[in-house]
């Protein structure tokens, strides 16, 4: 399934009131939801720490799949130099 079709709340952990919250933050995807590091989403949502690891997590593999390092740095490449 592409990601596009892809909804929050198909995310491990993300319910309709955290996808509710997320996308009231700004979160509409789960590739964007993917790029936030822990720090930064706990501080916006006042998530715990291991809900914050759990969600992102999931939104993790699905965007960057199991290379997901090396398509991570590739992805901050990227960006940099944009």
């Amino acid at each position: 399934m592409p990601q596009e079709n892809i909804d929050l709340e198909d995310l491990e952990g993300i319910g309709p009131k955290t996808a509710q919250l997320l996308k009231s933050k700004g979160i509409l995807s789960v590739k964007h939801l993917a790029l936030f590091n822990p720090e930064e989403l706990i501080e916006l949502t006042d998530m715990t720490p291991d809900r914050v690891e759990k969600i992102l997590r999931s939104a993790r593999d699905i965007v960057f799949g199991s290379n997901r390092v090396s398509r991570a740095t590739d992805l901050a490449r990227t960006l940099r130099a944009l």
